[in-house]
């Protein structure tokens, strides 16, 4: 399956017989041919979202642990910033 073939699948079979054409009249090379039919895909609209759930806050409480040095910063990093030079 060429890079065509592979980014034409989800197209209407109408636009992809378009893009056929155009690439055998003005003799695209693949690539060029790959990018507009990639384009072609993106800009279809995107398809409507099933239903959106609505977001319940402390879902997730006690299920996630910060360590208690989280906000310290390592003395090495501190120096090096001091010395004007990247920590690594």
């Amino acid at each position: 399956m060429t890079t065509f073939d592979a980014l034409t699948v989800a197209l209407e079979p109408d636009a992809r017989a378009r893009l056929e054409e155009l690439a055998v009249r003005e003799d695209l090379p693949p690539a060029r041919l790959a990018a507009i039919a990639a384009m072609a895909f993106l800009d279809r609209e995107a398809p409507p979202r099933a239903s959106a759930t609505k977001r319940q806050p402390g879902k997730l409480k006690g299920r996630i642990r910060i360590a208690p040095d989280f906000d310290d910063t390592p003395p090495e990093v501190l120096d090096s910033i001091a010395q004007g030079i990247e920590p690594g």
